[in-house]
């Protein structure tokens, strides 16, 4: 009989499913052995929530990924053979048979992204089991299939209020297996209308803000006016420059792979400060992705409404893919080969991000950029951090935008509910006043960012930064002296997220490899 070797995550549904298949004590592993015994290799479709599971059936181990990567799992082919798995890098590297080696590659599309998506790792041989896959481990081969990937099917023939009535009892319906046996409950609370719909529907003891001197980036105010409307603590954690990166290094190694997203040390910062103060920690990932909260979908929808009013040809502007990577590159091509030593140029970034989902004529832009956020930047950014900065703490982290229930619902919202030339996520925001007031609920995207660019100008952090920028590790990769050029007072507004991405993959390489 098969047995589950690993499970780690949430499954929301653990209960419904455990009734369903007759078990009396609903652990996961039982539930999870019980629906691979009723279906098989379909099984994961009946599981939702958050997991990363690993079963042993006689000579076959079967690996399975969320459908959306909210928990790891790496793989790994032996000299000899063997089959290596974990869900932490750092456990991987430590077993027997596992090669260290550094893949080249994946900094070259790393400087292209500020993370790396796809399924290859900054290790070579050790590759990601992908989101909504299912891998099959036999006689020595592996048999990988999806079992789940995001398909649009837009519902015009509904009203937007119709709309935003749907995904509010979706998640309502959905909020109460997200909260099972969570003891103290709590909430990353910002200033938009994400955590505030979170906070309101989840209903915490606490909500967790972060907050910074500089009232330019201090959302704060806003989050405490979130949460006295809705009557909960809120408990504000100052963020300061010197914690911030002596927290740099603590928050690669938790990641594994190095991460250009700055906020993403914050995080870490915000997920150990709410361990202290709950066990369950709520928080907003895939409402930006599934319900279209960038900025970049103003931008599109601003750029052809202007060329339609110029009596420019549609056809002429750039492709939405070519557009999208555009707007969220970091290093273009020319940049990397002025700069690494060794540039290689095997695998081009859209090349990559083209090969994570595919695209049709017929879909609109709107659907062109979600589809591009849910399979490359999601994964590889938001999720990512997420997941290793909370475990990092030991805290259960849980994202019940991402519910089941909730996903089918927005994959039918119409193109022209999500976003025009003012505002986003405009059917999410129309769910949202069903709990929150409209100034609330419709205030203008933020979005979660540190004064990271105002701290690389201040002493001592210029100083420390460029004692990396310019050591030995820095030189086996980099032209040094061309990226410290990026670094002076006169190129700092436009460079610094590229002296960024550098810094931290070399506090990140020196973790994992020096």
């Amino acid at each position: 009989m098969a047995k589950v070797r690993e499970f780690g995550g949430y499954l929301a549904n653990l209960e419904k499913l455990a009734n369903e298949l007759g078990i009396k004590k609903a652990t996961n592993e039982a539930v999870i052995e019980a629906a691979f015994e009723k279906w098989g290799l379909d099984f994961p479709n009946m599981l939702n929530g958050n997991f990363y599971i690993i079963i042993d059936d006689a000579d076959k181990v079967i690996m399975v990924r969320d459908r959306f990567g909210a928990r790891s799992l790496y793989y790994y082919l032996s000299a000899d053979g063997k089959l290596l798995c974990s869900t932490s890098i750092r456990e991987m590297i430590k077993k027997e048979g596992f090669v260290k080696e550094f893949n080249p590659d994946a900094l070259e599309l790393f400087l292209s992204f500020s993370y790396l998506p796809g399924k290859d790792t900054f290790f070579k041989g050790m590759t990601k089991v992908m989101p909504g896959e299912i891998i099959v481990w036999e006689n020595g081969k592996l048999d990988i299939k999806k079992y789940w990937e995001a398909s649009v099917k837009q519902n015009t023939d509904i009203s937007i209020e119709e709309m935003g009535k749907q995904i509010h009892f979706s998640l309502m319906e959905a909020r109460k297996d997200w909260q099972r046996d969570a003891k103290v409950r709590g909430n990353f609370l910002s200033g938009g209308v994400d955590s505030g719909y979170l906070t309101a529907l989840m209903e915490p003891k606490l909500a967790v803000s972060a907050c910074y001197d500089d009232p330019a980036f201090d959302e704060s105010p806003m989050a405490q006016e979130t949460a006295d409307t809705l009557k909960v603590k809120m408990h504000r954690f100052k963020v300061t420059p010197q914690e911030y990166f002596k927290s740099v290094p603590l928050a690669m190694e938790a990641l594994e792979e190095p991460l250009g997203d700055a906020s993403s040390v914050v995080f870490y910062m915000v997920a150990g400060e709410a361990k202290k103060h709950v066990d369950v920690c709520y928080s907003g990932e895939g409402a930006d992705e599934l319900f279209c909260g960038y900025h970049a979908y103003v931008r599109r929808i601003k750029q052809i409404e202007e060329a339609k009013a110029a009596g420019v040809d549609l056809k002429t502007l750039p492709q939405v893919e070519d557009y999208y990577i555009g707007n969220t590159r970091v290093f273009h091509e020319e940049d990397k080969k002025k700069l690494l030593k060794d540039y290689r140029g095997k695998i081009l970034p859209l090349d990559l991000a083209r090969s994570l989902y595919k695209i049709t004529d017929d879909m609109d832009d709107v659907t062109k950029i979600m589809l591009c956020d849910l399979n490359v930047w999601f994964e590889g950014d938001i999720m990512l951090n997420a997941e290793k900065m909370s475990l990092a703490h030991n805290l259960d982290c849980r994202t019940p935008f991402l519910d089941k229930r909730v996903v089918d619902v927005a994959l039918t919202i119409p193109s022209n509910y999500r976003a025009n030339t003012e505002q986003t996520k405009l059917a999410f925001r129309t769910a949202a006043t069903h709990l929150l007031p409209e100034s609330i609920a419709w205030r203008k995207k933020i979005g979660f960012a540190a004064p990271t660019r105002a701290w690389m100008c201040e002493e001592p952090y210029v100083s420390d930064i460029k004692k990396v920028l310019s050591s030995k590790t820095a030189e086996q990769f980099f032209d040094t002296k061309e990226v410290l050029k990026m670094y002076e007072p006169e190129n700092i507004d436009n460079c610094w997220r590229k002296i960024w991405c550098i810094y931290v993959f070399l506090v990140w390489y020196e973790i994992y490899f020096g």
